[in-house]
């Protein structure tokens, strides 16, 4: 009579073992990346267009390992060493400074594997932007006539709302409209996110917990686009928005609203530098929820709404741009079939994560820090459900991307050392800088 109940508990005790859980997430991790290369080969042999060099990710495998890339694989081992302990060890204050600058030159360290230009490759700036800065230079006509003029204007504007370009275009004015310049704000605004969720975590959690995860935020395989893509801006943004809407819930009275408020000016922004940059808003609804603050919830949609609609009055439309680029994706001369990239999605996704953010996730078992990493791997599946994201998420996943890495938090319940698994993320960050060139 009592055989169900023992078993039933002898598995539970199997599914909660830290040894056996991080065994199935590395296996996992294995199996999903290695499916998404062999699928993916297996579709390019039989004359699929998916424009992948290296499936899953949109890049070229090299002929041979770079020189540079000496100098970046002593500088990671480096910091698998020191980081461990600075954060355990640095003030407070100066570690919110120390994370995003060292981040910034451990980037930047991998990124001029391939020279200088690796710094501002990603943002291919004479086919893409460079011909946006005049006429975002008149704000205005530039957003009335968006939707009208998408067809002609470059592939990475067609796919974007125009935010950015309006960006370039003020900078145009004040004549800093160059790639290193727009390349040095994309990287300064990405790595203060970093600070941003660290003190997320702090406000969510406690600080032993964000200066556990804050070597994982640095040392990390995403580090291979965000010093090279545009979208490094998006994970700034939204992860200000992010602690905006978490200091407003541990506010009261005006304060919490002005919080509130601001969170929701940057939500707006965020949807006019990407439209997927709406699903980053499950994060602030699951922490609502969990604490019951509706309210400031409503304020913060309210006013990124509201800000959303007075774009109006200038003749540009949030979803008449997203019609207009769902529609100009139709017309590319691209193969890429749903299902396939159902699966290929994760994998060069968790190429991008690094192993130890699969194991964190499987062993991670506070919900203080799930309100941050649930919304985010949510928002990750509803993007691949969609339909909408179909390859190179290693870098449109970026903002998701840095909240789930937060859940390298769980890896305190298993026997591996942190340093051991920073020092697998930092492995897998070298070994594909130095096998892949990525095209961003």
């Amino acid at each position: 009579m009592s055989r169900a109940p023992v078993v039933a508990s002898s598995r539970r005790r199997v599914a909660t073992n830290p040894a056996v859980a991080t065994g199935l997430a590395l296996v996992v991790w294995v199996l999903v990346v290695a499916v998404g290369w062999a699928w993916g080969r297996v579709l390019l042999e039989a004359g699929h267009k998916l424009v992948l060099g290296v499936p899953p990710l949109l890049a070229d495998a090299r002929t041979a390992i770079p020189s540079r890339i000496w100098p970046t694989t002593a500088c990671t081992a480096l910091l698998v060493v020191v980081l461990p302990i600075a954060a355990r060890q640095l003030p407070w204050r100066t570690l919110l400074v120390a994370t995003p600058a060292v981040a910034a030159g451990w980037w930047g360290l991998v990124g001029v594997v391939d020279g200088t230009d690796g710094l501002v490759r990603g943002l291919e700036w004479r086919s893409e932007y460079a011909p946006s800065v005049r006429p975002a230079g008149e704000p205005v006509a530039f957003l009335r006539g968006w939707v009208d003029h998408l067809p002609g204007y470059s592939i990475q504007l067609r796919g974007h709302p125009p935010g950015f370009s309006l960006i370039v275009g003020a900078l145009g004015h004040l004549g800093l409209a160059t790639p290193g310049w727009v390349a040095a704000l994309v990287v300064a605004v990405g790595v203060s996110g970093l600070a941003a969720a660290l003190l997320t975590v702090r406000e969510l959690v406690d600080e032993g917990t964000a200066r556990h995860v804050a070597p994982f935020l640095v040392v990390t395989p995403l580090g291979l686009w965000m010093v090279t893509s545009v979208d490094a801006l998006f994970v700034g943004v939204t992860c200000w928005l992010v602690w905006f809407f978490v200091a407003s819930t541990r506010s009261t009275g005006r304060r919490a609203d002005l919080l509130a408020v601001a969170a929701g000016v940057l939500g707006a922004t965020a949807l006019m530098l990407s439209y997927g940059m709406i699903l980053i808003g499950l994060i602030p609804l699951v922490i609502a929820w969990r604490g019951r603050r509706w309210r400031l919830l409503f304020i913060a949609a309210g006013v990124g709404a509201a800000l959303a609609l007075a774009l109006l009055t200038t003749g540009y439309s949030v979803v008449a741009g997203l019609a207009a680029t769902v529609r100009e994706y139709q017309t590319l001369d691209l193969d890429r079939p749903y299902r396939y990239f159902l699966v290929a999605n994760v994998s060069a996704w968790f190429l991008a994560i690094g192993p130890a953010v699969v194991v964190g996730l499987a062993l991670l078992r506070d919900r203080r820090v799930w309100s941050v990493v649930g919304g985010a791997v949510a928002a990750v599946v509803v993007a691949d459900l969609s339909g909408l994201s179909k390859a190179e998420v290693e870098r449109i996943w970026l903002p998701f991307s840095v909240w789930v890495t937060v859940a390298t938090a769980g890896l305190v319940r298993g026997r591996v050392p942190a340093r051991a698994w920073l020092a697998l993320q930092g492995t897998t960050a070298v070994v594909l800088t130095a096998t892949l060139f990525t095209h961003w």
